[in-house]
């Protein structure tokens, strides 16, 4: 023990020393600052008065009158008032230290919030309190902004300084068809690299919802989740579940693997239960399986897939699994003047799908090598002619008059080969000498490909099943153009550093279709496909895509899309959809917007709508007000969609109370741990 004082005094008869003026104790880690200080250099125990400050690690302590026992490191404390941890403003008429994190505390208050008047504490009979674990709260009323608001007989409260097990506060809120809404859960911080969250939502109309989800992060390049939700509904007398889970890993060197799986027993599970849009109005639930081996010059990877519908009317399911593939691109560089380049693409893949009442299964053994030759030494152009063999073996196929009947396995062999043609490539700089904008750069080019598949596999392609894309190779003789024209700016970062970014993208493209030109068909020309992607400041995007039918001279599809953000004060985002399809069950035009407003810094406004005709129907529509003050967070939410309206209501004391909203980690294990 240290004592350092303006005047310092030892009684031995009553074993005391005495400092007076400005005393300055320190021992065991803690320090004790006073005008007056007594010690009883036998016991330990001593007594400090006048602006006292009383520390030790962490914890911040100024109070009238301090009694305390350096062996056993306890004091009590009267008038104190100050820190806990570095988070928690405390207060109480007498605060008792009875171990290094433990505290009783009588007639006082807590809060997380600075300044004279807190914008929220709680303030109680009396509290026992330990650090990184709980406070046990009796008779606590909760005061905002100096005004009471609500009283507790009992309050059992997490009082963390790291991420820990503890209670979330609850989301309450009402609909239309499931009732009173009341979702509670549960924090699990089991390890410094995993953690857990424990659910349970009561919907009075439908039933109870018990949940669960496991984060884990266990480097910064292994990482994954998994989740379950499950109900025994009411309202239908159905049961519905779901389990997803997915993980990511990095094995080494270029060598890579993943895995998304998602399962639900009942295909109205997400169009009840969720309220997320996009996946309230999905078809299918998806699941894959990747490992990826790349070398420089080869691939080789293992992929499954698994799609099921989610339509209760729809009973499809497509598996894809094994599918084994091996693709090589070795390095021959140049033959004296002319550049080669090889490549083979290989793969093995077992299909199965159900559609409906019909069955298909199916092998399929594909080799695809190609051999291209780009001649790069003329100016301003890259002329790059290739051709490409390809060789196909199915276990079973189908006779073409009957789809009924299988045929057993066949051999399918075509060619392909073609021109790319880059160029000319033009472009030039123009200095513009401004601070915020030195100069631009615009840059023109047009891509010509000329492309043609034979026909000689015409009996074997009548019996293929087809699975994916790659087995519809029909004939093809066509001849493409793509023009681009980019405008990049240079502009400055920082103090010393300049970018340069794609202010205006535009692109062009057409293509003739030489195959039924020759055959006499009406329409060989495509539509004239337009992009237009824009980039005026660094968090502003503007996209416009329009597709032209030259022959009905009308547009067959557009779609606009606006992202104007400003940091964090504010955002606008809108798209609209147009496709001129046939089928009566998709809706001809889509249209998304939403925006959100930060005002005085506190508060955040957000709202969004959807309709799908032309009349501006409303389809759905939400809005979402946000408060999260230094201290304290509110949360509103209302949507109204066809089928539903809701309402929901949520709030968080930061450190007390729902401070555990969202997953945290600490990087990685130690070496010990693994």
């Amino acid at each position: 023990m240290r004592i350092r004082a303006d005047f310092l005094t030892e009684d031995t008869a009553r074993k005391l020393v005495i400092g007076e003026g400005f005393v300055d104790v320190q021992y065991l880690g803690n320090r004790l600052q006073a005008d007056r200080v007594q010690i009883n250099f036998e016991s330990g125990q001593g007594v400090a008065e006048g602006n006292v400050i009383f520390q030790d690690k962490g914890n911040r302590i100024v109070c009238d009158r301090i009694e305390f026992d350096v062996r056993r490191q306890q004091a009590i404390l009267y008038g104190a008032r100050g820190e806990l941890g570095r988070k928690y403003k405390i207060s109480g008429e007498r605060l008792e230290r009875q171990e290094v994190n433990h505290y009783r505390v009588q007639g006082g208050s807590i809060s997380t919030c600075q300044g004279p008047i807190p914008e929220w504490q709680f303030r109680f009979d009396s509290m026992d309190v330990t650090l990184e674990e709980f406070a046990f709260i009796r008779h606590p009323t909760f005061w905002v902004l100096g005004f009471p608001i609500g009283y507790l007989p009992f309050l059992i409260a997490p009082i963390k300084t790291k991420r820990s097990t503890g209670f979330l506060v609850p989301s309450i809120g009402n609909s239309e068809r499931d009732g009173f809404r009341y979702n509670q859960q549960f924090f699990w911080a089991f390890s410094d690299y995993a953690d857990a969250t424990f659910g349970m939502e009561i919907r009075t109309e439908r039933g109870l919802i018990p949940s669960a989800e496991v984060r884990y992060r266990l480097s910064s390049t292994t990482s994954g989740r998994a989740d379950f939700k499950f109900l025994d509904d009411k309202l239908t007398r159905e049961t519905f579940w779901r389990v997803r889970a997915e993980h990511r890993q990095e094995f080494g060197d270029k060598f890579e693997g993943f895995y998304t799986v998602e399962r639900v027993n009942n295909g109205n599970f997400d169009s009840d239960f969720e309220d997320d849009l996009s996946i309230r109005t999905r078809r299918d639930v998806e699941s894959k399986v990747n490992l990826q081996k790349n070398w420089d010059s080869a691939s080789f990877r293992i992929f499954a897939q698994f799609v099921d519908s989610t339509e209760e009317v729809r009973k499809d399911f497509f598996q894809r699994a094994p599918d084994v593939s091996f693709n090589l691109s070795p390095s021959v560089g140049k033959v004296g003047t002319v550049t080669i380049s090889p490549s083979i693409q290989s793969s093995l893949v077992r299909f199965d799908r159900r559609d409906g009442a019909q069955e298909d299964n199916q092998w399929r053994i594909d080799m695809a090598p190609k051999l291209s030759v780009p001649l790069s030494d003329l100016q301003w152009l890259t002329f790059s002619p290739f051709v490409q063999a390809r060789a196909t073996w199915y276990s079973d196929g189908r006779e073409p008059a009957d789809r009924s009947i299988k045929t057993g396995s066949f051999f399918r062999t075509l060619w392909s080969g073609g021109l790319d043609v880059e160029g000319p490539k033009l472009f030039r700089t123009y200095p513009l000498k401004l601070k915020t904008l030195p100069a631009v750069k615009h840059l023109t080019q047009l891509n010509i490909n000329h492309f043609y598949r034979s026909d000689i596999d015409a009996d074997d392609r009548a019996k293929i099943v087809q699975f994916d894309g790659t087995d519809s190779l029909e004939p093809q003789h066509t001849l493409s153009y793509n023009w681009e024209h980019r405008l990049l700016a240079k502009v400055p970062i920082g103090r010393e550093g300049f970018e340069s970014r794609e202010v205006v993208l535009t692109t062009l493209a057409h293509s003739l279709d030489i195959r039924k030109l020759d055959e006499g068909e009406e329409r060989p020309l495509s539509d004239v496909a337009l992009h237009i992607e824009s980039k005026p400041f660094r968090l502003w995007k503007i996209g416009f895509n329009t597709a032209y039918n030259i022959y009905d001279e009308e547009f067959s599809s557009y779609s606009v899309s606006l992202d104007i953000r400003e940091g964090r004060e504010w955002f606008v985002q809108h798209e609209t959809r147009f496709a001129d399809r046939k089928e009566e069950e998709f809706d001809k035009f889509t249209n998304v917007i939403s925006a959100g407003l930060r005002i005085l810094k506190v508060l955040f406004i957000e709202g969004g709508a959807r309709w799908t005709d032309e009349a501006m129907r409303l389809s759905e529509k939400n809005i979402i007000f946000r408060y999260r003050g230094c201290c304290w967070g509110l949360t509103l939410e209302y949507l109204d969609r066809e089928d539903d309206t809701f309402f929901q209501i949520g709030f968080t004391l930061v450190g007390l109370l729902g401070d555990e909203g969202a997953p945290a980690f600490k990087f990685g294990r130690s070496r010990s741990n693994e």
